[in-house]
């Protein structure tokens, strides 16, 4: 089934992401019924397209279907956090800081131990892409272009995780992307990617390269407390 990222622009994806969205705000909170009639009236959409978005949010753990009593939305104990589209919604809510303390707990668990793994797992190809996508980072910092940049550190990310040999660790690239390119979207990306995050992936390229296990863990760790050092001082700044 599609996710609703990939139909954002149909009647179909417009439905998901509105629904999503009002769940991860609070706007519809956990315990709320939702009746497919009400949804059919306020949107003007078929029976069957709104039954069929009801049961993608439903995949997603944010709703349970209850035959004839409507459907419920159900608390964040239940959602699917690892989605992308949960997350993307999660990036636009006011827990923003929240999430994205979450996330960054999550990657500094997951991220070092692939890059050690990926020292002595990783393809000749995957090393020169890795190198590949850190210059391009570098080339595209200097002249302002973020969106290339971000093109460029969501690749770099995906390949490290890949090149874990880990699958597990390889499906959370996607978690990782949505994170990456939702923080884009808010006010906690940098006007001016700072010299310094650039250089964190260079040495983790350049570690690499020399198959040095334990540096490469390390410098992915340096690399992510430099995006949360960032992240946080951003926070404190948009607060204040």
């Amino acid at each position: 089934m599609p996710t609703g990222s990939k139909l954002r622009g149909s009647l179909y994806g417009r439905l998901v992401d509105t629904i999503g969205r009002q769940i991860t705000t609070g706007e519809l909170p956990a315990g709320a019924t939702i009746f497919i009639d009400g949804l059919v009236e306020q949107h003007g959409i078929s029976r069957p397209m709104v039954r069929e978005c009801l049961r993608m949010l439903e995949s997603k753990g944010m709703l349970e279907a209850r035959p004839r009593l409507g459907t419920r939305v159900l608390g964040i104990g239940s959602w699917n956090l690892l989605d992308p589209d949960v997350i993307a919604w999660r990036m636009a809510g006011a827990n923003l800081h929240d999430h994205l303390a979450e996330m960054m707990d999550l990657r500094e668990a997951v991220e070092p131990v692939a890059a050690r793994m990926a020292t002595t797992n990783i393809k000749p190809a995957q090393l020169s892409l890795l190198r590949e996508c850190a210059e391009t980072m570098q080339a595209t910092r200097v002249r302002g272009d973020y969106h290339a940049y971000l093109v460029a550190d969501v690749r770099f990310h995906d390949t490290l995780l890949s090149a874990s040999g880990n699958k597990i660790f390889a499906q959370l690239s996607h978690a990782v992307e949505s994170a990456l390119r939702g923080r884009q979207q808010t006010n906690l990306f940098p006007d001016e990617v700072p010299r310094v995050q650039v250089d964190a992936h260079l040495t983790i390229v350049e570690c690499m390269e020399r198959g040095d296990p334990a540096a490469v863990e390390q410098a992915a760790r340096d690399q992510l407390r430099v995006t949360r050092e960032e992240i946080e001082e951003r926070s404190r700044r948009w607060r204040s």
